[in-house]
């Protein structure tokens, strides 16, 4: 049970630390924060290792005291004053402790390995090349047809038929109710009669299910009723434009509390043009300046 209780702390911890450094904003996704919680986690056992091994230590040092000096000199090869018996003053070396090969072994957290915070930084340079697989301006947009929901109704969502009205912006995202991709979605939602006044329509893409979707867009607090987004549940669009796909995290849970059953893509957005070619890619920032970025794009745009 204890080690479950650090796990949950281990998640809100990463959390506030992501969401506290707008450096790292990007990284205020699920697949990140779980990774950030295991590391959290595994700090918590290496104190707990690092405690046992002073008492210990502690603990031979009063059993040392306690003894006559010849003894504690014939119990230890180096001798009370830390001299090799017969080497006359050379002093023990160092006991070097070695670094596990393993990021995942207990040991991985001793006092010389990496703090959370710079695991998180190690993390976001990892997410700042994630997207170079994606598809880039000038490419063909791949059409698709999906299920999606809006407003809390389910629909089909056509891009072809869409692109027919004008430019699309499409973003994919991890997952409905994580931290940046709620953020993503509010901004998304509180300018879209910006968007619609330059022309364009905006489509979220996730592995969510439908059964979530329709939570998601309908909550005032995100989509609002103003956001369509549709459900990927195998991945298959994201991998057609060149994203990432990750499985599912065991045992994940949403900021509803409740239990994530899907995998996750990278936060990535393209603003696809008329006629079906991609005008820019946008990633690699945080959910903010995303939408910000997508429709200073779909408004040059409509300008030209």
């Amino acid at each position: 049970m204890a080690r479950i209780d650090r796990k949950i702390a281990g998640e809100r911890a990463a959390e506030r630390l992501v969401g506290g450094d707008q450096r790292l904003q990007p990284l205020v996704d699920l697949p990140v924060l779980a990774l950030a919680a295991t590391l959290h986690t595994l700090h918590h056992e290496q104190a707990d290792a690092d405690r046992d091994e002073r008492d210990n230590d502690e603990a031979e040092q009063r059993r040392d005291d306690a003894l006559p000096r010849a003894e504690v000199d014939a119990a230890h090869p180096f001798g009370s004053q830390g001299k090799r018996h017969g080497t006359g003053s050379q002093r023990a070396p160092p006991i070097a402790r070695r670094m596990p090969c393993s990021p995942l072994h207990p040991r991985f957290f001793d006092e010389t390995a990496m703090t959370l915070r710079t695991a998180a930084a190690a993390l976001a340079l990892f997410a700042a090349t994630a997207a170079v697989a994606a598809l880039k301006a000038g490419d063909a947009a791949p059409s698709f047809t999906a299920p999606a929901s809006f407003a809390g109704k389910p629909f089909s969502f056509s891009l072809k038929d869409q692109l027919a009205k004008g430019p699309v912006v499409v973003y994919f995202y991890p997952s409905a109710y994580t931290s940046g991709c709620n953020i993503q979605a509010h901004e998304f939602s509180t300018r879209a009669e910006q968007f619609a006044a330059a022309g364009a329509s905006v489509i979220g893409v996730s592995l969510d299910s439908i059964e979530r979707l329709n939570a998601f867009s309908a909550d005032p607090e995100y989509c609002a009723g103003k956001l369509a987004v549709a459900s990927d549940a195998s991945g298959t669009i994201a991998r057609s434009y060149g994203l990432r796909v990750s499985d599912k995290v065991h045992g994940a849970t949403d900021t509803r509390g409740k239990e994530i059953d899907h995998g996750f893509t990278e936060r990535t957005t393209f603003v696809v043009r008329r006629d079906g070619t991609i005008a820019a890619t946008v990633g690699g920032v945080s959910p903010e300046a995303n939408v910000a970025r997508a429709l200073e794009l779909v408004q040059q745009l409509a300008s030209r």
